[in-house]
């Protein structure tokens, strides 16, 4: 292990904080923040070199000690190929792709701790080895023979790679290592408790193996040839089944070390248990926001144009997971019936420069471009007074943190039914349901229903009024930043007094 300052706590995070902005990104630096009694190490991955050379998106909190930063990518990977390191990480091999083909555990305390004595290796170097290669061979009989030979060998090289550097990376000291998914961040704690023999703990917002199930079934760069498979595992094309195997494995191997695990709302539960996170084990912690500090600003405002246009704003990143074209065809539908409308697109757009390219061009093709606008990163306090709605299109989020930032400006929501928007919109029950609903919800890839639900706002603001003044009551008693923070302070007393991994 390096020799870092010892942490009280290690966040292990995934291309997040502190060089991307959105909704996990500021709560993370809100979770620092206001828990300065306790020091905080970063333990970043990132998808490579270039993310890093950016400025930070925030500005760190004294209470963090270091930060550490691990690109998935790199230019030249290092390694050691001595063969008696390279035969110690041969012989625990069988281990890992227990994990990943199986979601099996059972051997991955002792392969990380027969592993930690080790030097990196060459991923290269590994894969190039004859009784590695006949692992590879074993497999592709098994169960992918139907396949093209080079495909699979291709396959199984890009997800094992990533999966090894990782194991590579020199653990830093906390008393504690707390990540913020699982997947890549997750199997890093994993690895760092049952070498340490510190505690973990996991908090999830959006539930890691249901975004990559989204994203793997979209990608292009997966090659589907022969998939004649039948039964439940081999539904999907066999390459496509295998990323989804293989993170659901790495999510696994963090469910099974973690003493603790968290979510921000009732309905990611079910997904984790499904996924193997034990029950007994779990907790659910809403997300909550500082209202008053929104409430402020947008009072200190300068009063609104009683004749402005009706403005609907999305604020978030622009990635294909928000759906932007879903809104961007809304847009073009709404137009038709309430012409004085505008909408405004506030986020930033490097993570998928593509993505963000392809809804500009989009835009312009249905003519919208000059009523809809792509403004970058804002500061959602100078913003939020110049809307009339918030909107959400994506295909999966948690507990968006953008629908409580509206809530806590007076503001209705349109979003789709993901996640806790439903539970957001119409309270969960007894007096939160009594206060009324605060938005609208509607289905996912619905550009008809979503422009429904824009023109019905637009033409009664009334509505817009009596659904935002809901959702002030709901942030103000239900969402509380402090009720957050008391519950995060009691789990880190409670696993800091425990003291050991599970």
């Amino acid at each position: 292990m390096q020799d870092d300052p010892l942490a009280d706590f290690c966040l292990v995070l995934e291309g997040t904080y502190p060089w991307v902005m959105g909704g996990v990104s500021s709560w993370v630096h809100g979770l620092i923040d206001r828990i300065p009694e306790h020091s905080f190490y970063l333990w970043c991955v990132v998808a490579d070199d270039k993310t890093t050379q950016k400025e930070m998106s925030y500005e760190l909190p004294p209470n963090v000690v270091g930060i550490e930063y691990i690109p998935l990518v790199t230019r030249a990977v290092q390694g050691s190929s001595n063969q008696r390191n390279m035969e110690g990480w041969v012989q625990q091999l069988p281990a890992l792709l227990e994990i990943l083909i199986d979601g099996s555990t059972e051997h991955f305390a002792s392969a990380m701790r027969a592993l930690d004595p080790l030097e990196p290796v060459n991923p290269e170097a590994l894969f190039a080895r004859p009784d590695v290669w006949q692992i590879l061979l074993d497999i592709y009989q098994s169960e992918a023979r139907s396949e093209s030979m080079l495909d699979f060998f291709w396959t199984f090289v890009n997800s094992l790679r990533p999966i090894i550097h990782l194991l590579g990376a020199p653990i830093p000291k906390a008393r504690v290592y707390h990540t913020i998914s699982t997947g890549y961040a997750g199997w890093l704690a994993a690895r760092a408790s049952q070498v340490t023999g510190s505690p973990m703990m996991i908090t999830e917002h959006g539930i890691y193996t249901k975004e990559r199930r989204i994203e793997i079934n979209q990608a292009k760069w997966i090659l589907d040839r022969n998939s004649n498979r039948e039964g439940p595992e081999r539904e999907l094309p066999y390459f496509r089944n295998w990323w989804i195997r293989s993170f659901a494995g790495l999510s696994q191997a963090a469910y099974d070390s973690a003493a603790r695990i968290l979510t921000i709302h009732y309905g990611n539960t079910a997904l984790q248990i499904r996924d193997g996170a034990a029950s007994d084990r779990m907790e659910v912690i809403p997300n909550g926001i500082n209202a008053s500090r929104i409430a402020e600003a947008v009072q200190a405002a300068f009063p609104r144009d009683g004749d402005a246009p009706f403005t609907v704003g999305f604020i978030g990143r622009v990635a294909p997971i928000k759906d932007l074209i879903t809104l961007i065809d809304a847009t073009a539908l709404a137009r038709l019936q309430h012409p004085d409308l505008r909408v405004r697109v506030m986020g930033p757009s490097d993570e998928d420069e593509e993505y963000a390219e392809s809804c500009m061009d989009h835009a312009r093709r249905l003519g919208v471009q000059d009523i809809l606008t792509f403004d970058g990163r804002v500061n959602v306090l100078d913003v939020l007074p110049h809307l009339d709605v918030v909107i959400l299109t994506s295909i999966s989020e948690a507990q968006p943190l953008v629908l409580l930032e509206a809530y806590a400006a007076h503001l209705p929501v349109i979003a789709t039914d993901v996640g806790a928007s439903r539970e957001m919109v119409f309270g969960r029950a007894g007096e939160d349901q009594s206060l009324g609903q605060s938005g609208l919800i509607t289905p996912i890839g619905s550009p008809v229903a979503t422009a429904k639900a824009i023109v019905r706002l637009a033409k009664s603001r009334d509505q817009c009024r009596s659904m935002g003044e809901a959702g002030y009551q709901r942030v103000r008693r239900f969402y509380r930043e402090e009720d957050m923070i008391r519950s995060y302070r009691r789990v880190y007393d409670e696993i800091l007094n425990q003291g050991v991994s599970v």
